[in-house]
């Protein structure tokens, strides 16, 4: 595949198991504030999805939905979620690229 980055529409609540599975250029996405669910595996073999954009704190997935580190994608978006939300928006990227797990961390707001 030689999708690289997308950006998804606002209207899209869901991302299904699998859904961009093999993906393997892309590189970066941005997760519209209307997304409130990512199943897992969404991003199977996206091995070198490097940012991850949430424009909004709704969003609940498991650690399996991203590849490699997903389980730290999942801890750094829910770590600071005010109550009633799901995590915290913004900017998230890995240190790491290809099969290495690297560490994913929230960018500061400019």
């Amino acid at each position: 595949s030689s999708l690289a980055s997308i950006t998804l529409p606002e209207s899209l609540t869901s991302i299904g198991t699998q859904a961009f599975s093999g993906c393997s250029s892309l590189a970066s996405i941005t997760l519209p504030a209307s997304l409130t669910t990512i199943s897992g595996s969404a991003f199977y073999d996206c091995t070198i999805l490097q940012t991850v954009e949430f424009e909004g704190n709704k969003v609940d997935f498991s650690n399996s939905s991203f590849p490699y580190s997903g389980t730290s994608l999942w801890t750094a978006y829910k770590t600071g979620a005010a109550s009633g939300n799901k995590g915290v928006a913004g900017t998230y990227t890995r240190s790491a690229t290809g099969n290495s797990a690297g560490v994913w961390s929230r960018q500061a707001s400019s």
